[in-house]
């Protein structure tokens, strides 16, 4: 359920990342969020439905965790990238592919690991417990962003996705 830390502790850092470290208008970045980057979300998430029948609901997690935490770690690293818009897109787009991409292995592996008795319940459970990580990211948010750069906080997050992925063997 860790996995949705990072995206918690993103989504809260990340637009004031953009509009004040940046220099972008809470406009531009909505826009960008919103338009490309939903579009590669979509794109993921269909793929991903497909992906996931033939390939695994571990495996599709586990891509979409390293996919995400390779791009979160370059771009926390690079801090050159920045000021290139058309590649700061770029890592939005694949970082909201990846998402897409690890969330429908999430939800797949969820369905498939509930009991049929109590499927709505335990699925709801599971769903619960992914806010609540968000959640907890989005508080971490706050400390993280006091202690340390905004480069150093997106290495974090890419850290914590790594880490995860090396906990998937253990689901059963």
């Amino acid at each position: 359920v860790s996995c949705s830390i990072p995206f918690g502790i993103s989504g809260a850092v990340a637009p004031v990342f953009f509009t004040q470290e940046l220099k972008w208008s809470s406009e531009s970045y909505s826009q960008i969020v919103g338009g490309p980057g939903m579009i590669c979300g979509l794109i993921a998430a269909i793929m991903g439905g497909w992906l996931v029948d033939r390939f695994g609901a571990r495996r599709m997690m586990a891509i979409g965790f390293l996919g995400g935490s390779i791009a979160f770690i370059s771009f926390g690293l690079f801090e050159s990238v920045w000021q290139s818009t058309p590649l700061v897109v770029f890592y939005l787009c694949v970082q909201q592919f990846f998402v897409s991409l690890s969330t429908v292995g999430k939800f797949a592996l969820f369905m498939s690991v509930s009991w049929v008795r109590v499927a709505g319940t335990q699925f709801t459970a599971y769903m619960a417990l992914l806010n609540l990580s968000r959640s907890i990211g989005n508080i971490a948010a706050g400390p993280l962003d006091d202690a340390l750069s905004y480069g150093q906080i997106f290495v974090v997050c890419g850290t914590i996705l790594a880490f995860v992925t090396l906990l998937l063997p253990l689901i059963d």
